[in-house]
């Protein structure tokens, strides 16, 4: 401790003082130094606040296109509705188009992604649109033109996507001749087991588990309906 304290050596005892001093703040640069990157690693692990977080409960209809989408028809799109090929496009897909599909030449289902849902599963309702004809055409589906209502077993109305959405948005898809990979559109919106009514209210009553019926019409026109039940907690 003398010898900390009391510097011996030929040098004079000021020139061992400011070699101590510089050790001393290498070491207290060092020490800043494994802190601070332990901080920062620790910190990490917070959210961005610049990110956005998706709603789940959207409920305006994705359009999923077998075929190849074309300019849509109205500006205002929205991510979730945009229409994108299901799978890998092949050379003819982007063919082109052709006139709009005539109504006869098209075929068209409504689905749910299961026929029993559990408590805490989410319907989801599918409409799907094929051609049924030998050459390749366009046809328009989104949410400006396709509209999904829930009704319960008493044949009551309990809810549709259009009461609270806000997109008005019409994809034109083209789809390729029956037969082809891409010769079928479809339109999926999940139902989030809740009441909606026209002007959105807030505060509607819950669904009670049992049967439901989902319909679809598309520009107007019924495309069909399919049956499906959900679960109690």
């Amino acid at each position: 401790m003398s010898s900390v304290l009391h510097p011996v050596g030929p040098e004079g005892r000021s020139t061992y003082w400011r070699r101590r001093v510089v050790v001393l703040v290498v070491l207290v640069a060092l020490v800043a130094g494994v802190v601070w990157g332990v901080t920062a690693l620790v910190g990490g692990g917070e959210e961005d606040p610049a990110v956005t977080r998706l709603d789940p409960t959207a409920t305006s209809p994705t359009v999923n296109a077998g075929g190849s989408p074309s300019t849509p028809a109205s500006p205002d799109a929205s991510p979730s509705e945009a229409a994108s090929p299901s799978g890998s496009a092949s050379e003819s897909a982007s063919a082109t188009a052709g006139a709009a599909c005539p109504a006869d030449g098209l075929t068209s289902a409504v689905s749910t992604t299961a026929s029993n849902y559990g408590p805490q599963a989410v319907p989801q309702l599918v409409l799907s649109v094929v051609n049924a004809g030998a050459a390749p055409c366009t046809v328009e589906i989104g949410a400006g033109n396709v509209t999904f209502t829930v009704a319960d077993s008493s044949g009551a109305r309990v809810w549709s996507n259009v009461d609270c959405q806000t997109s008005s948005r019409i994809a034109e898809v083209t789809l390729q001749a029956k037969g082809s990979d891409d010769d079928d559109t479809s339109a999926r919106v999940n139902w989030p087991r809740t009441r909606s009514a026209a002007g959105c209210p807030s505060n509607l009553a819950d669904v009670p588990p049992g049967e439901y019926t989902v319909s679809v019409t598309r520009a107007g026109v019924e495309a069909g309906r399919a049956t499906f039940s959900i679960a109690g907690s």
